[in-house]
């Protein structure tokens, strides 16, 4: 079993078939390439989070993404 905070990855291991392994090792990478590049991107001077949808809403799903594998990875860790 892996440590707490390979959870996620390894459940989307799990999940996905052999076949598709190689996009599931690029999905990651890329999420938090798009992370680092994010400031240069959405150059707005708006600060609130509510005016900035464009930024929220993605990075809403990327945290739900992550809870929801983290969930379904620690019922396989306890045997749930």
């Amino acid at each position: 079993m892996p440590e707490w905070f390979f959870l996620p990855l390894d459940e989307l291991l799990v999940l996905v078939p052999q076949q598709l392994i190689p996009l599931v090792l690029v999905l990651p990478t890329g999420g938090v390439l798009l992370l680092l590049a994010l400031p240069f991107i959405d150059r707005g001077p708006e600060r609130n989070p509510f005016e900035r949808p464009a930024v929220m809403v993605p990075g809403g799903f990327a945290v739900l993404f992550v809870v929801i594998l983290t969930l379904l990875g620690s019922g396989r860790l306890f045997n749930l």
